[in-house]
């Protein structure tokens, strides 16, 4: 597998929630992109033959590095986009871009990691099966067949729980 860099970045615009097959960053998003020189949105190109079938079994039409839903309910669009830089010694990092700030979800790793938005409803946590309601669509990391965490908010905060292991 692969080792790439990647960064989930949560940009607030104004802009409805999309699938994103062409993985062409929106103009925030390029913003963003453009303080971080030799990164790019990461494609369905840069996942294994058996990862990039089943992404398209499961998510077709959608780009693994970039996905959008308004997560708050405030009709402002969020984007979760994954970056990479080019070989395979790159890392993969998640922050969260939004409202002026960047926070760090995730360290610095080299896992191969994707991204989409799932609509709103019940979360499982994988380890003792807590049931959350997300009133809002979700944003989803995933490192594929392996583990996944769900990002949503609630309580006037962002929330994580680990839907897959």
């Amino acid at each position: 597998m692969k080792a790439l860099g990647v960064v989930l970045g949560f940009v607030i615009a104004g802009v409805a929630a999309t699938a994103h097959a062409d993985c062409a960053a929106p103009p925030a998003v390029k913003a963003y992109l453009a303080q971080h020189p030799g990164w790019t949105v990461f494609d369905e190109a840069a996942l294994s033959l058996d990862d990039r079938k089943l992404w398209s079994e499961l998510h077709a039409g959608q780009c693994p590095g970039l996905a959008s839903a308004d997560l708050t309910g405030s009709g402002k669009t969020a984007y979760a986009v994954a970056v990479t830089t080019a070989g395979k010694d790159g890392m993969w990092q998640v922050v969260l871009i939004g409202d002026r700030s960047v926070r760090t979800l995730r360290a610095p790793s080299r896992s191969q990691t994707v991204v989409w938005a799932t609509p709103p409803g019940e979360l499982v946590e994988v380890q003792t099966a807590r049931r959350v309601t997300a009133k809002h669509p979700a944003f989803v990391l995933a490192a594929l067949e392996s583990s996944a965490e769900a990002f949503y908010h609630a309580d006037g905060k962002l929330q994580s729980l680990w839907i897959s292991d």
